[in-house]
């Protein structure tokens, strides 16, 4: 007889369905059960408090930031200590990762300035580097505002907390590193002096060529004696000078300058016709300033000296800077005009007013004399505001306000550390540059929205061997505005004068990392 093997099986398997649908009835009913008692607690209890709910939050933030694994510092050396400024993410955190890579001795730190609140966690940075590295009492920067050098003070003042920092360099999210870590180590460690880009400012007011006559009538309302009409039906001329739009006649006397006097007398014209109002503008600021393409009493381009006032962001009038007949160191401090506000006087007197970049790098003693600063900054905070840059050069349908040129206008991010030092008798003390490269001026551009006086950004057609090395070749800087030539050294030898470049885009950087360009070499 045949072993009765299916109904065997049958049975068996049979029981087995039984008992799994009776596990599953059990516990969907302990699931019923669960989700009865939690609705009902959840419905007996009171909602936070804003005061529960914002403590909550910092709860969470506190988690997470307990969760990050900080990057190893091994401590023992002088360190460097890097104070990024960013707005939010670091958009070239893999560039500077990279960098990082580079030391083995722990002889960096890093501290980050964002919007307040923001964490740097696995979530928001790529970098094991800057786990954690944000300051917990950051602000809202804006740009141009006292709001940006009271960032850079609580950087430093959480920098100062660590005795093994010994320099401290300020750097842009936008910045990234020319040089690899040790290079740029050596160079920053073998001098003993701040890297400041501090120099007498070119004071200047702000005046605008008119916009072209458009017809419809004479411009602002006056009788303009036009002359007759030509083929075009336009006027063949415009006597302006019987209506007060040109100055006096003056004397160049002995000195070649007729360009200078022709391009003021155009200016003040275009001025006139523009804001109806006349101003004697110098020539003599033309000529002791405008001298890298201009050569003074010899002779001189008005299309560069034209150039030069757009670059400079104005020319001054001529009582502050008057006509000498002849070619004279620039004199630009003996004004009171410009971003300089006599209202700082006492205080800030304008002999120790100074212009620069921000993104220096300082020693600790005068990195401890910002943060200790109680006299300068109240006055910056006060009296050093900008104002929206004019729209001269660009959009002739912008109305300009009245009196323009008469507005003050203070980039306080731009002198504060240069005035500061010079007001506490330290300029003997530095080193009158930045390690840090910023093109400002692509006149030649065909991208309208890249021209001007602006820090020009890099995109990725533009990150290329050429402009590495084109950055990296520069061992001198010129400074137009005190005909000073700066030669670079390190340690007493001849040297790079730039160890970080900006403003390059994420995609930018990226590019130049992966073609071994910059942060490896």
């Amino acid at each position: 007889m045949k072993p009765r093997r299916f109904g065997y099986g049958y049975g068996y398997g049979y029981g087995r369905v039984r008992r799994a649908a009776a596990l599953l009835l059990l516990l969907l009913l302990c699931l019923c059960l669960s989700s009865l008692f939690l609705l009902l607690l959840h419905g007996s209890s009171t909602p936070l408090e804003p005061a529960a709910a914002a403590a909550a939050a910092e709860a969470r933030v506190a988690e997470a930031q307990a969760e990050v694994e900080e990057a190893p510092l091994p401590p023992g050396n002088s360190k460097v200590a890097f104070l990024f400024i960013a707005r939010n993410r670091l958009p070239l955190e893999l560039v500077w990762d990279a960098f990082f890579r580079g030391d083995k001795e722990g002889r960096f730190s890093i501290l980050v300035h964002s919007r307040p609140g923001f964490v740097l966690t696995r979530a928001t940075t790529r970098s094991r580097f800057f786990y954690n590295r944000q300051v917990n009492d950051s602000i809202q920067v804006d740009w141009g505002e006292a709001s940006m050098i009271t960032a850079e003070r609580i950087l430093l003042s959480h920098a100062l907390k660590d005795p093994l920092n010994d320099r401290f360099v300020f750097v842009s999210d936008s910045c990234v590193p020319l040089y690899n870590f040790s290079y740029t180590y050596d160079y920053i460690m073998s001098s003993s002096t701040s890297f400041v880009d501090r120099y007498h400012e070119s004071i200047s007011k702000y005046c605008g060529p008119s916009a072209p006559f458009r017809g419809g009538g004479a411009p602002f309302g006056i009788d303009v004696p036009f002359g007759p009409p030509g083929p075009d039906m336009l006027p063949t001329f415009v006597n302006w000078s019987t209506y007060g739009a040109v100055t006096p006649i003056q004397d160049q006397g002995d000195c070649g300058s007729c360009w200078a006097f022709g391009v003021t007398g155009l200016i003040e014209a275009a001025h006139f016709i523009r804001n109806k109002e006349l101003i004697k503008l110098s020539e003599q600021h033309l000529i002791d300033g405008n001298n890298l393409r201009n050569f003074g009493c010899k002779h001189g381009s008005c299309s560069e000296a034209l150039d030069y006032i757009m670059r400079n962001g104005g020319i001054i009038n001529a009582e502050s800077y008057p006509y000498k007949e002849a070619q004279e160191p620039v004199r630009f401090a003996d004004t009171k005009a410009g971003r300089y506000n006599p209202r700082m006087d006492p205080v800030i007197p304008v002999e120790n007013w100074r212009k620069g970049s921000q993104w220096a790098v300082l020693i600790k003693k005068h990195a401890e004399v910002v943060v200790d600063d109680e006299v300068v900054l109240p006055e910056f905070q006060k009296h050093c505001r900008r104002r929206p840059l004019p729209e001269f050069w660009r959009d002739w349908d912008r109305p300009i306000p009245a009196e323009a040129w008469k507005a003050h206008n203070c980039i306080p991010d731009e002198h504060y550390v240069q005035t500061l030092l010079a007001q506490s008798g330290l300029e003997e003390e530095l080193t009158r540059r930045s390690v840090t490269h910023s093109a400002w001026d692509l006149s030649a551009s065909k991208d309208r929205e890249r021209r001007g006086w602006h820090p020009v950004t890099y995109k990725v057609s533009d990150a290329t061997t050429r402009l590495i090395k084109s950055i990296k070749d520069i061992d001198n800087i010129y400074y137009e505005t005190e005909n000073r030539r700066e030669w670079c050294t390190s340690n007493g030898k001849p040297a790079p004068c730039f160890l970080f470049a900006r403003k390059f885009t994420r995609g930018a950087g990226l590019k130049l990392l992966d073609s071994s360009l910059i942060a490896s070499k």
